[in-house]
């Protein structure tokens, strides 16, 4: 069905985006600079549920509703200066209990310590932190790429919003707000990433998205929930 594998290709993308990079938080002043911490060899690995209503009642979702669930993992495979080649391996994901990928999909993406793509004609990975320190409250910009093995969806905008540190289920953890530009796909989305500083490692993310829906009608709904294992 076609709505099933675009729902699959935009829900598998968005939900690695965000979470695929280790950033480490210092203070610089009256500010906070965020980077992304390399070590060889690296791999972060997570869970991640994406949960999408208002598709047209099928046999594989009666209530209109679908649900995601899988693994992801980023690993650093080399670095040379301040620079990091990164795989990013996406799935096999399960759709409401049942397989809906076969094998992992994976690509692989050259970043500086921001998260910005070395070669410009490649998508990066998805977070780019700020150019400078930012202080609680600033907030900056940049593309959304998203993107999973060979699918790539780029040219969003995403609005990056520092909220500070705040004490989060006994963690003391690095909170940023993320805002979506509308685009002929998404209608808006909102979310909120977290970041532990003491690791450096992003610790988990949520995102509410509205996406427009290619059979018409009404737009989708997706809850994006994402957690370090």
């Amino acid at each position: 069905m076609k709505i099933r594998h675009l729902s699959l290709a935009a829900l598998v993308c968005f939900a690695a985006v965000p979470v695929v990079a280790s950033a480490q938080v210092k203070k610089a002043g009256d500010g906070y600079l965020l980077r992304m911490k390399f070590t060889k060899g690296l791999a972060l690995r997570y869970g991640m549920t994406s949960t999408v209503k208002g598709i047209p009642p099928s046999a594989m979702a009666p209530d209109g509703t679908i649900t995601l669930t899988g693994p992801f993992s980023t690993t650093v495979q080399s670095i040379k200066g301040p620079n990091a080649t990164v795989a990013v391996s996406i799935g096999p994901m399960l759709m409401n209990n049942q397989q809906a990928t076969g094998k992992a999909q994976t690509r692989t993406a050259t970043i500086d310590s921001r998260g910005k793509a070395v070669d410009k004609s490649d998508t990066g990975i998805g977070l780019l932190l700020p150019e400078k320190p930012v202080k609680i409250g600033q907030s900056w910009s940049g593309p959304l790429p998203i993107s999973s093995g060979t699918m790539t969806a780029g040219g969003m905008s995403i609005t990056y919003r520092f909220e500070g540190l705040k004490k989060i289920g006994g963690k003391q953890l690095a909170v940023v707000s993320l805002t979506t530009s509308p685009d002929q796909q998404i209608k808006s989305g909102s979310g909120t990433l977290y970041i532990n500083p003491q690791d450096g490692f992003t610790q988990k993310m949520t995102m509410n998205l509205v996406i427009g829906n290619p059979a018409g009608g009404k737009p989708l709904t997706t809850t994006i929930n994402v957690a370090r294992k």
